[in-house]
């Protein structure tokens, strides 16, 4: 997959990084369209967000047993702010990054996205996404 992001990186002139982010805000809008089922019980951005471990994933889980998942854990949820800290083997922060933009995109907010890649541990990368509403 990097050898084929750094040729589309390449020949579009776009940073791997925002080709990722591209990636996942498309993504999400074909997980709406595909699996529209699993977005019915949100009301909003910060509902979705803080259930993907718990919710979608074992969603995922059912339709693909053997899917290497990141893990998704809630910090902090209050109305103004949810504060989620990524960790994953593969260190596709980014493409994580563009479906919760896809996410706050589908459910017509303008929260803010705050990122923080933190140092690796156990050989997974790290990153913590601060989410907050206007």
């Amino acid at each position: 997959m990097q050898a084929l992001l750094a040729t589309l990186s390449r020949l579009t002139g776009n940073s791997v990084p925002a080709l990722l982010q591209d990636y996942g805000e498309y993504l999400f809008r074909r997980f709406v369209e595909l699996y529209p089922e699993m977005f019915e019980h949100c009301r909003d951005s910060f509902d979705l967000l803080s259930q993907v471990d718990g919710h979608v994933h074992r969603e995922v889980h059912k339709l693909y047993p053997q899917a290497q998942l990141p893990v998704f854990e809630t910090l902090t949820h209050t109305p103004a702010c949810l504060v989620l800290e990524y960790r994953s083997s593969r260190g596709l922060a980014d493409l994580a990054e563009g479906l919760i933009r896809g996410c706050i995109e589908h459910y017509g907010e303008r929260n803010g996205v705050q990122r923080v890649d933190l140092p690796a541990r156990e050989g997974l990368s790290i990153t913590r996404f601060e989410i907050s509403r206007p």
